[in-house]
């Protein structure tokens, strides 16, 4: 077998768990998105609307933001110990 491809699955086996929290919120914040676009239209009301509409601009925020801060740490680099087990936090 590869040695780059057994690389690859240890590599991507500590980032995925390293960014579980990060990556359940974006899902979270995509479901959220997509359920506000279809109840925003059953009712008439101003504040039905505006709250759905903020859960949308939430929804589309938060993804951003966390898919941001996922490619600064892999530019900057991810922290890791010796045994290669993710020792930072959700914004780091």
């Amino acid at each position: 077998m590869d040695l780059a491809y057994v690389w690859f699955f240890q590599w991507y086996a500590t980032l995925f768990s390293g960014f579980y929290l990060a990556l359940l919120l974006i899902l979270l914040a995509l479901i959220l998105r997509g359920v506000s676009f279809e109840y925003r239209h059953q009712r008439d009301s101003p504040r039905w609307k505006k709250g759905f509409d903020t859960m949308i601009v939430i929804g589309s925020a938060v993804p951003a933001l966390l898919w941001g801060v996922a490619v600064a740490n892999f530019v900057l680099g991810v922290p890791l110990d010796a045994d290669h087990e993710f020792t930072g936090s959700l914004l780091t």
